[in-house]
């Protein structure tokens, strides 16, 4: 199955329990999916050539 990184931006902590729960689900369909929380360059570059969720929320 694929491999998705899901990249986190929030203030508040909404943002990162939607991309806990979307992590849940890709993992229960087969998906090898990777939250990151506090992302840096070095984070995304293995994701160049897979797939990526950036979940973030306006204040």
């Amino acid at each position: 199955m694929a491999e998705i990184g899901i990249f986190v931006g929030t203030m508040y902590g909404n943002s990162l329990l939607v991309a806990e729960e979307a992590e849940a689900i890709l993992t229960a369909q087969g998906h090898k999916a990777t939250v990151f929380e506090d992302p840096e360059l070095s984070d995304w570059l293995p994701y160049q050539d897979k797939y990526v969720l950036v979940v973030t929320s306006t204040t």
